[in-house]
């Protein structure tokens, strides 16, 4: 477990971990260092009892977050703004983060009544980028699903939903596809890796 959210903190794998035979209460922030020793968190299910925003094997990450050498396999996260499998925004430094067999479920409910199209943020390995982020070796493979068809739902990618403009991807991939209707005059900033890049 992570205790608060990690500040200062610094945590590491000494052994690959099945998640079905534990209860996960994804931390709405991660602000420590983990070393994932080129281990394995596998079949892990993450949905909130209300469908939230900044939802994924974390909550979000900020400028002192530090994660590397991690494997995550077979990971289903429930969502509905900024929302990825790692998770919904992320910062700092991340190395070597490899997720596979995912499924990614964003804009279950769209939560505003305002008109137009809705920046979803949601994306296969993070829904967010934030400035100044470093994102090296880093891979997701799996589906990104948009759950509201009757919205125009906005920015969402395989890799990530929201770049912003600062910052570094480096090595990194995506394989899958980004799925559901985003259909509509709104409807625009989807990718195949990256749904949209902010000034």
């Amino acid at each position: 477990t992570v205790a608060g959210n990690g500040s200062g903190k610094f945590y590491k794998l000494i052994a690959n971990i099945d998640m079905s035979e534990h209860y996960w209460a994804a931390p709405s922030a991660f602000y420590g260092s983990l070393d994932g020793g080129n281990f394995t968190l596998s079949n892990i299910f993450v949905e909130n009892t209300v469908v939230a925003d900044n939802m994924g094997l974390f909550g979000a990450f900020n400028a002192n977050t530090k994660m590397t050498n991690l494997k995550i396999d077979n990971i289903v996260i429930y969502g509905n703004q900024y929302v990825g499998a790692l998770a919904g925004k992320i910062q700092g430094n991340i190395d070597g983060v490899v997720i596979t067999n995912a499924t990614v479920n964003v804009a279950m409910n769209r939560l505003t009544t305002a008109t137009g199209g809705y920046s979803c943020n949601g994306g296969g390995f993070a829904g967010s980028f934030l400035d100044g982020c470093i994102l090296k070796n880093s891979s997701f493979s799996g589906s990104v699903i948009v759950k509201d068809a009757t919205q125009d739902i906005q920015s969402v990618g395989d890799f990530i939903g929201n770049v912003a403009n600062g910052g570094v991807i480096e090595n990194c991939v995506a394989s899958g596809a980004v799925a559901g209707s985003m259909l509509g005059t709104a409807a625009n900033n989807r990718g195949g890796f990256i749904g949209a890049i902010s000034n």
